[in-house]
Order: C-alpha cells, then sequence, then structure tokens
C-alpha cells in the first residue's frame, strides 16, 4: 500500500466483536474523505492556504487521518514549509511506516535541507516500503548514487536481479551502481551478464568501463582483451584505440602498444592524451628521438606546453641521473636535450637547474677526455658544455640556490684548462 489509512488493532473475546470494532474503524477513517478530496483539489488548483485549512478541520474530527495528514504535507511544501513538512511526514509514517508518499516528501525536505544523513536514512525506509516494486527501488538507487553512496544501493540491485533474473534494464542499472561504488569485481560479473542477454549494450561505452575495471583490480591482460574487442567491434572510435593502446602497455606489450598508440594518435591528432600515452612507451623503449618528435608535434596540435614540458623534464631528469651512475657523456648530452625542449615548452627553474647541473658533468668528463686524448672536439665540447652550465644556473638557483652557487664557483676552476686545452688541441 502506498497512500492508505491503517486501522487499530481490533480484538474481542468473538468473532463478531473483533468484527464490530473494525467496522467501526472503517465508518470513522471514513469520516475524513470529504475534507482530503476539498484538501486535494486546494492543492491541485494551486490553492495551498486553503488546502491546510481543510486539511485541519478534517484532523478535528479523526486525528489519525493518514489521508488527509498527506494532503496536509503536500500542502506545506508547495508553500516551501520544510519544518511542518517533516512534522507532518514523520507523524504519519510514525502510524504507517509504508506510506510511500509520506516518505518521499521527507526525503525531499531533507534534501532540501542538505541533512544526508536524514536523508540517506529515509531512502532506506523508502526502498523497504515495498521492495517489489521496481520503479520506486530504482527511483531509491539513484538517489543514492547521486548522492555519491553507491555503496548503498548494492543489496537493493543485487535483490531486484535475484527476483527478476535476466532484466535488461535492472541489469544495466546493476552495472552502474557497482561501477559508482567501486565494486568492480560485482561490475564485470553483471557486465558480462548483462550483454549476453542484450548483445546491444555492448557499445563503446561499456567496453570503456569494462576496461577500467580490470585495470582498477590491477588485471592488465584482461584488460587489454576488453580493449581489443572493443576496438575490433568499434575499429574507428580513436578512445578505445587510446584505452587498448593504454591497456596493452601496462600489461608489458610495449611494441604492440606503441603500434596501438600511433594508431590512436593518427585517429584523433587534436587529442593530447595520445601523444602523453605515446611518449611514455617510447620511453619506455628508450625511442628518445622518438619522444622528442612526439612532443613537439603534440605542441603543434595544440597539446598543453605544461604537461609537455614536464613529460620533458621527466626525461631529462632520468637521463641526468642515468649519467650520474654511469658517467657516460651520452646520458648527459640526452639530459641537455629534453631539458632545453622542457625549458622551450615551458621555462621553469627545475629545468633550468637540471641543464645547468647536466651540461657542467658533461664539461667535467670531456675536459678530463680531452687532456687525455689530446682531443679538439672534446675540448670544445667542454667550453661549449660550461657556456651552456653558466647561462642556466642563476635561474636555477632561484629554487637550488646552494647546488647552483656550488657548480658556480667550480666552473672558473676549469676555465683556465679547458681554454689551454682548445688553443693547443685545436689549430
Amino acid at each position: 500500500m502506498t497512500k492508505g489509512q491503517i486501522l487499530p488493532t481490533a480484538q474481542g473475546a468473538k468473532l463478531d466483536d473483533a468484527a464490530g470494532q473494525v467496522a467501526r474503524s472503517i465508518r470513522d477513517a471514513r469520516r475524513q474523505l470529504g475534507a482530503e478530496e476539498t484538501c486535494h483539489n486546494d492543492v491541485v488548483q494551486g490553492k495551498y492556504q486553503e488546502g491546510v485549512a481543510a486539511a485541519r478541520q478534517g484532523l478535528a474530527g479523526y486525528p489519525n487521518a493518514n489521508l488527509v495528514l498527506v494532503c496536509l504535507a503536500e500542502a506545506y511544501n508547495a508553500l516551501k514549509m520544510q519544518d511542518s513538512v517533516v512534522a507532518v511526514s514523520e507523524r504519519v509514517s510514525a502510524n504507517d511506516p509504508r506510506n510511500i508518499p509520506a516518505l518521499r516528501m521527507l526525503a525531499e525536505a531533507y534534501r532540501a535541507r542538505n541533512d544526508i544523513t536524514k536523508r540517506l536514512e529515509v531512502l532506506g525506509r523508502l526502498a523497504a516500503a515495498d521492495p517489489t516494486n521496481i520503479r520506486l527501488i530504482q527511483d531509491v538507487v539513484n538517489e543514492y548514487a547521486a548522492m555519491g553512496h553507491a555503496q548503498q544501493a548494492i543489496p537493493l540491485v543485487r535483490d531486484l536481479l535475484q527476483n527478476n533474473p535476466g532484466d535488461p534494464a535492472l541489469l544495466n542499472l546493476a552495472w552502474l551502481v557497482y561501477l559508482n561504488a567501486k565494486d568492480y569485481e560485482g561490475a564485470i560479473n553483471v557486465g558480462n551478464e548483462m550483454v549476453r542477454v542484450d548483445t546491444a549494450a555492448a557499445t563503446a561505452d561499456y567496453y570503456t568501463r569494462l576496461v577500467a575495471a580490470y585495470s582498477a583490480l590491477n588485471q592488465p591482460q584482461k584488460a587489454s582483451e576488453a580493449a581489443a574487442l572493443g576496438a575490433k567491434k568499434f575499429p574507428n572510435d580513436p578512445n578505445l584505440s587510446l584505452i587498448g593502446a593504454n591497456s596493452l602497455y601496462r600489461a608489458g606489450n610495449l611494441q604492440l602498444a606503441l603500434d596501438a598508440a600511433k594508431k590512436a594518435v593518427a585517429a584523433n591528432p587534436k587529442n593530447p592524451q595520445g601523444y602523453y600515452l605515446l611518449a611514455t612507451i617510447q620511453g619506455a623503449l628508450n625511442q628518445y628521438d622518438d619522444i622528442a618528435n612526439t612532443l613537439n608535434q603534440a605542441k603543434l596540435n595544440g597539446a598543453d606546453p605544461t604537461a609537455l614540458s614536464q613529460l620533458a623534464l621527466q626525461q631529462g631528469s632520468n637521463a641526468y641521473k642515468a649519467g650520474q651512475g654511469s658517467k657516460d657523456r651520452a646520458d648527459f648530452q640526452r639530459a641537455i636535450k629534453f631539458l632545453q625542449l622542457s625549458d622551450q615548452l615551458q621555462s621553469s627553474a627545475d629545468a633550468k637547474f637540471l641543464l645547468g647541473a647536466s651540461a657542467f658533468s658533461l664539461g667535467q668528463s670531456a675536459t678530463i677526455d680531452a687532456n687525455e686524448k689530446r682531443s679538439c672536439d672534446l675540448a670544445r665540447m667542454a667550453r661549449d658544455a660550461f657556456n651552456l652550465a653558466s647561462m642556466n644556473l642563476p635561474a636555477g638557483g632561484q629554487k637550488y640556490p646552494n647546488e647552483a652557487a656550488q657548480l658556480m664557483t667550480a666552473i672558473p676552476q676549469f676555465t683556465p684548462a679547458v681554454d689551454n686545452e682548445v688553443k693547443r688541441f685545436c689549430k
């Protein structure tokens, strides 16, 4: 029952006595019908104050008149008298816990008050009022999800599915609820059943969400397989291509990921995420020249320079750290290349300091080897490197003052030796 009148319990020594009590209760309850009709008509016509007066008149003759009380709450609701709506609706609910109109108005009143705790509690009571009412449960589930409490909706959709197996609409609702609740294992199970029952549900969005669910469960191989199925079904969907490339990358299939990322970029050259992923995969494959080309191409296609600068900065930082360990000039030269690119995309103290530090390390190494090998090329490399360090360290010192000062102090100690090597070896 959604809207009605609860009658008091009848007891008697004889059946006729109990029946007589029921008959009197029905007669008493029917006294409210005229007042309820008047109140209802007034509310429909927008005469809310008159509706309140009619309801109060009806209650005078029958204080427990739920039908009249519901109409009174509706009139108060129209008048935006939320405190009165709550008081009257709670009064109805106390007498009739399954009175759905009263519970709906309570939920809306607590929404207006922004009382999340009370609203959640009322939504639970609303769902319990008629657990077989699919539309009602769907409304409650949607309310839970909208409030960010999808987890509380899971038992409701689970019961719905048990009572209505194979219902495509309910499977879709459950799919979304499980995803919103971050119950990814449950979402995958429901999603598989959903597309089995209704193959049309296997949309590009479905595969996108399915891949994300597998990824959240740290199952990159499954995510990759789902992405491949989606890409096969929707070969022209650039988003799925990108997701597939990312799944392959996370699964460790770098070459396949590289090919997929290139296709995603070609399909949608204006999507910056494609370039970011492509550059990341190229970095994992040590394709450093290709990374620089990708970042420059991304810039030409409108990607955010800040994000591109950070990617180049990360590559430069990695190369600098590698050089510190290997003492290989190629690592420092690679660091300089990426750090210069980072600074060109968006100037930063981090890029300038690391650029200066990398150049100093390159100059130091070249100075030593130039003397041993009597090499003009290395002597000039050292000179150019120290000049580059001198140009960038002061700006980097804004963030790293002590480190930059130490390097700036050290550069003049190498300058005479470098000048002498250039003079001796470059004839």
